[in-house]
């Protein structure tokens, strides 16, 4: 109980401000996102457009990860936060109450991946002013509230088996869409500019504001990324750091409980029922939680390879078995999803840790979008193969994930081998 106390008194500021409010929008978005898809094929939307608005969605992600570093050094770290989690936030699930046509949900998903915004905003609120030990214990707790609000989704499986999908989902929306806008307007009235931000926005204000054509201030802010790119070519692990956080957010968006794919796999492919499902969401979760409660305190920027390699392994076991099953085969999907949500718990937190580990300074927001537009990128590259092969044959979704989590423990492995020759 002292360790708890301990390890919790470690939250201070922004950070314990950000973590207090999480769990308003981590419970109510676990619950709506996880039959989201199921939602949206009860209103007759298919398996390849579900494909295409995950792709247009992270086209929208691209498009925003680009202009997210001068957008948020001009608005400042917590009006960015606030701004852009009202819009990604809690617009989305009041659209979805609104209509779930085909061009609504379209608008709904353009509205959430706006989210690479206010992810740049919101992450850089909670750190900047913090230590290491306590930015890792905010991101450690910022993932153990996220993923312990998925244990909530089989007592929604109750209330989807009681009302019926679609208005339970209903019911879902309008309380995703009070709760985060409640969140979003109370957290801000509480958070403080973090001091880099304020020493960046002054920064920008002393520029000359100059109109050449079409190039505005804002635009001229985006020399932030060639300077990422060259302290990257400087910092060999920064860089490490970059193309596994680039990798675990691609297999994040195609291969996760948030992927429109997911629970349609466990329901049409595995052919299980929507209450089986639900379990498999809760077991997901505990899963995940798991790691992030008792395994990740034991990460550290010493072990952090071969922590990566580890995690990488896990989940390439769970992806193995769970591609080999047979339909109606529940019993067994139970222990792949155990493999690959302990696989995921592990290499969510690391990897949100070891990026802050690795970038610091003015340079790092820059850092940051750069690691949205590339995972952006890559995860559109992997959403279209995924909308053409999945009603081929639904395996590919965990097949194309193995492939990234593979290239993350390729890379890893390749540094503890180099580590250890040094050490040698």
């Amino acid at each position: 109980m002292k360790a708890l106390s301990r390890y919790l008194g470690n939250l201070k500021g922004n950070a314990k401000i950000c973590i207090a409010f999480h769990p308003l929008w981590s419970i109510p978005y676990a619950v709506y996102t996880f039959y989201l898809g199921l939602y949206l094929q009860q209103h007759g939307i298919g398996d390849s457009q579900l494909g295409f608005l995950m792709m247009i969605g992270n086209i929208v992600a691209l498009a925003a990860s680009f202009v997210s570093a001068p957008v948020v050094d001009r608005l400042g770290r917590r009006t960015t936060t606030l701004v852009f989690d009202l819009i990604s936030s809690a617009l989305p699930p009041a659209i979805y109450l609104f209509s779930s046509r085909f061009e609504w949900a379209l608008v709904a998903m353009v509205a959430t991946n706006l989210n690479r915004i206010m992810s740049i905003g919101y992450y850089l609120t909670m750190i900047e002013d913090s230590s290491e030990e306590t930015s890792a214990v905010a991101l450690n707790l910022f993932n153990i509230i996220t993923i312990a609000a998925g244990l909530i989704v089989p007592a929604a499986g109750v209330v989807v088996a009681k009302l019926g999908l679609i208005r339970a989902q209903n019911i879902f929306l309008g309380v995703s869409a009070v709760s985060m806008t409640f969140l979003a307007i109370a957290r801000h009235l509480l958070l403080k500019e973090t001091s880099v931000g304020i020493q960046v926005k002054e920064q920008i204000k002393t520029l000359k504001m100059v109109k050449t054509g079409t190039k505005t201030s804002l635009f001229r802010n985006l020399d932030v990324y060639p300077k990422a790119f060259a302290y990257l070519r400087q910092n060999p692990e920064s860089a490490r750091a970059l193309r596994t956080n680039v990798l675990f957010y691609a297999y994040y968006a195609v291969g996760t409980s948030i992927s429109l794919y997911f629970t349609p796999y466990f329901t049409g492919h595995l052919q299980l029922s929507a209450s089986q499902a639900s379990i498999i969401g809760g077991v997901y979760a505990a899963g995940t939680l798991f790691a992030l409660v008792l395994i990740n305190p034991l990460y550290n920027r010493r072990n952090s390879a071969r922590f990566f390699s580890l995690a990488a392994f896990i989940s390439l076991v769970g992806f193995a078995l769970l591609i080999s099953l047979p339909a109606q085969s529940f019993g067994w999907t139970l222990p792949a999803i155990v493999f690959i949500s302990i696989g995921f718990g592990m290499m969510r937190t690391a990897t949100d840790a070891n990026f802050a580990f690795e970038t610091n300074g003015m340079i790092r927001s820059g850092l940051y979008a750069v690691s949205y537009v590339l995972s952006a990128i890559l995860s559109i590259v992997v959403l279209y193969l995924c909308s053409i092969l999945y009603e081929r044959f639904p395996p590919w979704l965990f097949l194309l994930s193995g492939l990234l989590i593979l290239g993350i423990f390729i890379d890893q492995i390749h540094r503890v081998v180099r580590t250890r020759k040094e050490q040698s």
